[in-house]
Order: C-alpha cells, then sequence, then structure tokens
C-alpha cells in the first residue's frame, strides 16, 4: 500500500535535543533547525512559519530563514521519489526552499539531523536556495522510509516596501506514490 497524506506530517525543529522526534517545540521562531521536534506545523494557520514583516523589517531588506521537518510516520511503508517544491508564490516572490545536507534520516535519531542556526538572520551553513514552482523541478529528496524524515529550510526575503503578513505560500513534497 502506497503512503498516503495521513502518514505525512510538518513538524518544526529543535535546536537543542538529546534525540529526534522526542521533544515539543511549538514556537516557529524557534524552528531553527538540529533536531525533528514532535511538535506538527498546523496548516492554515496565521503565523505557523513566520512572524508577519513589519515595516522596519521590510526597510532593512529583512532575510530570516525557518528549517521544518517532514516525516513519514507510516509503520513499513516507504514515501517513494520524494521532490519539494513551493505550490504558489506568497505576495513576496523572494521566498525560496533548501534541503538541508543531512538528507533523509531517522526521525528519532540521536545524531543531530540538520544544519543549526543561532538567530533567524543567519543563513543555515551548506544549504542551496532555489525557487521551484512544479513536482518536475522540484528539490530532489528521494526515497523516505518508515519513521524518516528530513529538514527543508525556508528563506523569507522581504524586498522593502509595505509591511506584510506571514504569507509564504504552499510548499508541496510529493512521492511518485503519494
Amino acid at each position: 500500500m502506497p503512503v498516503v497524506a495521513a502518514d505525512l506530517e510538518w513538524r518544526y525543529t529543535i535546536p537543542s535535543a538529546a534525540a529526534g522526534d522526542t521533544d515539543a517545540q511549538p514556537d516557529p521562531d524557534d524552528s531553527l533547525g538540529g533536531w525533528i521536534a514532535t511538535t506538527e506545523i498546523v496548516d492554515n494557520t496565521a503565523n505557523n512559519g513566520f512572524d508577519d514583516g513589519t515595516l522596519a523589517e521590510n526597510a532593512a531588506l529583512d532575510v530570516e530563514y525557518r528549517a521544518w521537518a517532514r516525516v513519514n510516520t507510516h509503520a513499513t511503508d516507504t514515501w517513494i521519489g520524494v521532490r519539494v517544491f513551493i505550490d504558489s508564490e506568497s505576495v513576496d516572490p523572494d521566498h525560496a526552499i533548501g534541503l538541508d545536507p543531512a538528507g533523509v534520516v531517522a526521525a528519532d535519531s540521536g545524531s543531530q539531523q540538520g544544519a543549526i542556526i543561532a538567530t533567524e538572520g543567519d543563513a543555515p551553513a551548506g544549504v542551496t536556495f532555489s525557487t521551484v514552482y512544479d513536482f518536475t523541478n522540484g528539490l530532489v529528496i528521494g526515497d523516505v522510509g518508515p519513521g524518516e524524515g528530513f529538514i527543508l529550510w525556508v528563506r523569507r526575503s522581504l524586498v522593502g516596501g509595505s509591511a506584510v503578513a506571514d504569507a509564504f505560500g504552499r510548499l508541496r513534497c510529493r512521492g511518485t506514490d503519494a
């Protein structure tokens, strides 16, 4: 049986943990890499990824980063041929995504699962950012086994002008079987 949407979770990351998939971390502003947290990101909720960009941040051309994890919670099946892309652009076209260099990892690994940044303004080491808007050109993740996941970095660049809401668009992860 293929992996279905109900088997997949978007989660925040936590910069300090004994292992992945052990600690809750519900604050989007603290999703700065390291380990996969147990807290799911609630879809269609204001400020679930970034706070609103202020006039001052916009004038300063502020750039911020977040690390979110995608986890296959299916007990036995592998999610095959996974790619990630931005389904729809936000009001600010200068958003981009990048796969953490650690790639696919065991969600409960005791080893660090991805890069860690000290502040939301620090770029994660080793991450290449892209703006990709379809499956064909999406970031290639590969196969994600049961209990595995990966960390995806998101870069929000404010481009000047008026304040903006936290809108990002919708990230899509799609495999050849889900």
